[in-house]
């Protein structure tokens, strides 16, 4: 008996079953016995041995950096020799093209102030602003300028959508929708004439 008293003993204890101190180690025991455990611990043993691996890991690291640096000198480039060249060449045609309508404008603006009396200046725009401004265009005889809020917006002075333009535009008989930037040379030719600026 005692042989297989023995035997049983030597059983258990290969199992595990016997000298756990509670239920969270025999558990834990039980599935680190398990084979698919102990080969995956096998398996990172034995890649742990390869200085290799880390270093070749250590290397696609360095990779994906420059892989990462290269994207942003592109990056930078392409703002530097395509989006900032473009901008600048589109701001000179604006500047081009305020320049040469420069003329045209005050050439249209200083023929209106002759045939009238006086000059308003208006600083708010909409329809009220706009109906205002053409009873007194048609009743006083007076050149009414709207300030435009807008840089670059065609918009008219009633706030409808319309064609664009650059510094001066007319909306009816005697009243001008004109740019914020176009306000001080429209001021300095209506300096000698009776002048009204309403904001």
């Amino acid at each position: 008996m005692e042989g297989q008293a023995e035997k049983l003993l030597r059983q258990a204890s290969e199992n595990r079953e016997i000298g756990n101190r509670n239920a969270f180690h025999d558990l834990f025991r039980t599935v680190s016995g398990a084979g698919i455990v102990r080969l995956w611990t096998e398996i990172l043993t034995y890649l742990r041995r390869f200085r290799t691996l880390r270093l070749v890991l250590r290397v696609i690291g360095w990779l994906l950096r420059l892989l990462q640096t290269g994207t942003l000198i592109v990056l930078t480039t392409a703002i530097f020799f395509v989006i900032l060249p473009l901008l600048g060449v589109t701001a000179l045609t604006a500047s081009l093209v305020a320049l040469t309508d420069w003329r045209r404008s005050k050439k249209r603006l200083s023929a209106a102030l002759a045939d009238s009396h006086g000059c308003v200046f208006f600083f708010t725009a909409g329809r009220m602003t706009y109906r205002t401004a053409q009873e007194l265009a048609l009743r006083q005889g007076v050149t009414v300028l709207i300030v435009s809020p807008y840089w670059i917006s065609p918009r008219r002075a009633d706030g409808d959508p319309g064609h664009p333009y650059v510094n001066l535009r007319p909306e009816s008989d005697g009243v001008f929708l004109i740019r914020r930037y176009f306000f001080f040379c429209a001021r300095s030719m209506a300096t000698h004439r009776e002048m009204t600026v309403i904001y």
